[in-house]
C-alpha cells in the first residue's frame, strides 16, 4: 500500500510539473559540455594542462554540433543569450558550435567555470593573458568575439575567478586524494571546493533570475563543464553533448527534456553543498 501511495504521489508531482511547464512562461536552456580537451586525454594531469585547450578531436566534436539542425528545439541563430565559461576549452567550443550561426549576444560567466578548482585545468587566465587568447583569430573568430557584451569581466580577478590565489592555496598544501576529490592536510582544497559550490549556486541564481525577468530572452545556451552540468541536471554529459532543459517559476522546478528524467534542483544543490 505504501509503495502504491508513493507511486501515485510521484505521478501526481510529475503531472503537476508537466502542467506547470505547459501553462507557465518558460525559458529553454540548452547546456553543452566543451569538446575533448588535452586534459581529458592526459593520463595524469599536471601543470602543462593548465587551462587546457581542445584537442583536434575536440574541435571536430564542436563542429559536428554546429552542423546539427538545432540545439534541442532551438536553432543556433535563434539563441537569445549564450553564456560561456571563461576557460579556454569552452571559448573554443562555443566558437566552433556557433561558427557562422551566431547567437544574438554572448555573456562570459566566471561562475560557470568547472567546479574542481584544485585542478590545473580548471584554473584559468585573467587580464592581458585572457584577452590575448580571445583576440587571437587562430583561436576565436572576430565575429564571435564581437558578440561578447562583457569582455571587461575578465580584466581583473574576482571572487569566483582568482587563479593566482587558488593556485597559491593548492601549491602551499600537501594535496591528497584523487584528481576529482582533492583533500589537503590543512583543509585548503576543501575550502576551494566550498567556494566552487558558492559560484555554482550564483550561476543557478543567475539563470533563475533570467527566467523571472526575461532579461536574457527565452532561448538560452550555456557552454560549460561536466561538473556544472551534472550538478544542475544530474546528467553525466560526454564531450559536446547537448542537453535541453526548461526553466519556469523557480529554480527548484527544473523540467528536463523527455530523454532526461525530471529532477529537483534544490535537492541537488543541498547534496552538492554537503559533499
Amino acid at each position: 500500500l505504501k509503495r502504491k501511495q508513493k507511486q501515485l504521489a510521484k505521478e501526481a508531482r510529475q503531472q503537476a510539473i508537466s502542467d506547470a511547464v505547459a501553462s507557465a512562461d518558460t525559458m529553454d536552456v540548452v547546456f553543452i559540455r566543451h569538446g575533448q580537451s588535452e586534459a581529458n586525454v592526459a593520463e595524469n594531469e599536471g601543470p602543462e594542462h593548465y587551462d587546457a585547450v581542445l584537442t583536434e578531436e575536440g574541435h571536430q566534436q564542436a563542429l559536428a554540433v554546429n552542423k546539427l539542425p538545432t540545439l534541442g528545439p532551438i536553432p543556433h541563430e535563434e539563441v537569445d543569450t549564450l553564456f560561456v565559461s571563461p576557460l579556454r576549452r569552452t571559448l573554443q567550443t562555443a566558437n566552433n558550435v556557433f561558427k557562422d550561426r551566431l547567437p544574438r549576444k554572448i555573456v562570459i560567466v566566471p561562475e560557470a567555470r568547472e567546479i574542481y578548482w584544485a585542478m590545473h585545468s580548471c584554473r584559468g587566465h585573467v587580464g592581458e593573458d585572457w584577452h590575448a587568447f580571445l583576440n587571437d583569430p587562430k583561436y576565436i573568430a572576430p565575429e564571435f568575439r564581437a558578440r561578447i557584451v562583457n569582455p571587461e569581466v575578465m580584466d581583473e580577478p574576482s571572487q569566483h575567478f582568482h587563479p593566482e590565489e587558488e593556485g597559491n592555496v593548492v601549491n602551499s598544501s600537501t594535496v591528497l586524494g584523487d584528481r576529482w576529490t582533492p583533500q589537503t592536510t590543512d583543509g585548503a582544497a576543501e575550502l576551494l571546493q566550498s567556494k566552487a559550490c558558492l559560484a555554482l549556486q550564483q550561476f543557478v541564481n543567475k539563470l533563475a533570475h533570467c527566467q523571472k525577468t526575461g532579461t536574457a530572452g527565452k532561448k538560452i545556451a550555456v557552454v560549460c563543464h561536466w561538473g556544472v552540468i551534472f550538478n544542475i541536471t544530474r546528467v553525466k554529459p560526454s564531450n559536446c553533448e547537448v542537453i535541453h532543459t526548461k526553466w519556469f517559476q523557480h529554480p527548484e522546478q527544473l523540467q528536463n527534456a523527455p530523454q532526461v528524467s525530471s529532477k529537483d534542483i534544490a535537492a541537488h544543490n543541498r547534496k552538492f553543498h554537503a559533499s
